[in-house]
């Protein structure tokens, strides 16, 4: 059974409930991606997944073993929507503290990190920070990779090369998950969308007529 799986997935702030009694599944070697607005429950999606709120209340599932909260970051890899990174830190350190040996090697070795290893994080344009902490994040060794807005404040330089990366991910048998509110940024990149919106999830079998029929995208922006 190669699926990840989410199950009964609820949670409130306060009185504000953003999910009701969800369901979400992946496929393994796909990338999948949801889309909406800001504030619909993308980012409480990923963290109710990864385990990270005590009051939450889901089941997750790994290729039909149950996961628990306190199992899922050793089965997943999380690149959260706000950066986090010291940043008073070179980038070589941060490398050696945050990655295995071989891994961080690896991206020493990167055209596009090598250049900067003896800069501290705090130097970084925003779009060199946000790709250093991505490809951190898609290094480390999981079955599952959850990106909040992988894609935001990314110069275009940058953007194919997560793509790529993404793209390996994939070819490599992992389970992909990106949230963003770009409909543009993933959808050359994902083998399924989902829009999120009222607390739940739905697939959009045709993305494009899909989202414009659910007025999130104007009809024009169809091709």
């Amino acid at each position: 059974m190669s699926s990840l799986k989410v199950e009964s997935l609820s949670m409130s702030y306060g009185r504000n409930r953003v999910l009701s009694g969800a369901y979400f599944h992946l496929d393994k070697s796909e990338i999948t991606s949801v889309v909406g607005r800001n504030g619909c429950g993308k980012s409480t999606l990923l963290k109710a997944m990864l385990g990270l709120f005590a009051d939450s209340c889901e089941s997750l599932f790994i290729e039909g073993q149950y996961i628990s909260k306190k199992e899922r970051m050793l089965y997943c890899a999380y690149l959260s929507q706000h950066s986090f990174l010291p940043k008073n830190v070179k980038v070589k350190k941060l490398l050696k503290i945050f990655l295995p040996d071989e891994q961080a090697k690896a991206l020493m070795m990167d055209d596009r990190i090598s250049g900067l290893l003896e800069q501290n994080a705090v130097s970084l344009s925003g779009g060199g920070l946000r790709y250093l902490e991505f490809l951190m994040i898609a290094s480390l060794d999981r079955k599952a990779y959850f990106f909040d807005e992988p894609f935001s404040g990314i110069e275009p330089i940058y953007i194919k090369h997560i793509k790529k990366k993404l793209l390996d991910l994939k070819s490599r048998g992992r389970y992909i998950l990106i949230t963003d509110h770009d409909y543009h940024s993933v959808r050359g990149v994902s083998d399924r969308i989902w829009l999120s919106r009222s607390g739940r999830f739905e697939m959009a079998v045709d993305p494009d007529q899909f989202l414009i029929d659910r007025g999130y995208l104007p009809a024009a922006q169809k091709e």
